[in-house]
């Protein structure tokens, strides 16, 4: 469960999730949520009634249509990727002694002196 859910949205996520749907739908009219229950994350939101007309394409997926040819999916889907190279992630936590000491700039350091990154 993410942290920042209220008790209605995860609610929501828990009973599509549990019937074994894919979308839960959250709405008061005046907004609107869409959420994937299989990955626990939000794929649309609208936050005013004037971004219905605002990001009416975005709406518009929601479209029996839309749903059927996979367009949610394709949204969804958009959201899952990788985040952080996994290379340099494997360089930068196996420890300052992997930097070679010339790829860094010479930088002032508050004192006025200078150092090699990272100080």
């Amino acid at each position: 469960m993410a942290a920042d859910r209220t008790r209605e949205e995860q609610q929501a996520i828990n009973y599509a999730f549990d019937n074994n749907g894919t979308w839960a739908v959250l709405t008061s009219f005046e907004k609107l949520r869409l959420f994937n229950a299989r990955r626990d994350w939000l794929v649309l939101s609208f936050e005013r009634p004037s971004a219905y007309l605002d990001e009416f394409d975005l709406l518009w997926l929601l479209s029996y249509d839309s749903v059927c040819s996979g367009e949610l999916d394709r949204l969804s889907d958009q959201r899952h990727r990788a985040d952080v190279d996994t290379d340099y992630l494997a360089l930068s936590t196996s420890g300052a002694s992997a930097w070679p000491a010339t790829s860094w700039p010479a930088r002032p350091t508050t004192r006025g002196a200078f150092c090699r990154w990272p100080c």
